[in-house]
């Protein structure tokens, strides 16, 4: 679903890699200045290839500005083995990537949305949702049908997770600018 990237119009606009790390799979989005422009979920040594791809280019013809990561967080639970590959795998991807890097844990993210912290996946996602217009077609039209998609039309998945990393990260970086897509 890669698509050109246009022209930087402003100082603003940045072209955002957003990861959702995983143990297993990892999902990414590049976002720039409101839009998805390409995005996926992939075995985590395929999103190796992914990253050199953004890296060098190849992928969008230009390279992301920033390489940004959910960071692995410990809220007082206990942990499993999965926790540790998956963060063994984001240190791989940062080391990959060597490029601006920036680390949102989800608590960050969830802050940065303007949400609770108790907030669930569904809400941050509704939330996410809303930030875009509805010109798709079918019952949901933000992401729309296969005939009339909308801006959000894929998106599924952990790549909900990735979208919303890259959000919360353009809120950050152009907070006079946070509403000027909502839909």
């Amino acid at each position: 679903m890669t698509r050109p990237l246009p022209p930087k119009k402003n100082q603003w606009t940045k072209d955002i890699l957003a990861i959702d790390p995983g143990n297993i799979e990892s999902a990414f989005v590049l976002y720039q200045t409101g839009r998805i422009v390409d995005m996926g979920l992939c075995h985590n040594r395929m999103m190796l290839t992914v990253l050199d791809q953004f890296k060098s280019g190849q992928r969008t013809g230009r390279t992301p500005d920033v390489m940004v990561i959910e960071q692995v967080s410990n809220y007082g639970q206990n942990v499993g083995y999965t926790i540790f590959d998956t963060c063994e795998w984001c240190g791989r991807f940062i080391e990959r990537w060597n490029h601006k890097i920036a680390k949102m844990p989800r608590q960050q993210v969830k802050k940065q949305l303007g949400l609770p912290m108790n907030s669930s996946d569904a809400k941050v996602n509704q939330f996410v949702m809303s930030r875009f217009p509805k010109t798709g077609g079918g019952k949901n039209p933000v992401k729309g049908t296969m005939d009339q998609p909308g801006p959000l039309y894929g998106v599924a998945n952990d790549i909900w997770a990735a979208l919303a990393v890259a959000v919360a990260y353009d809120d950050m970086i152009n907070p006079n600018r946070k509403y000027m897509f909502k839909g």
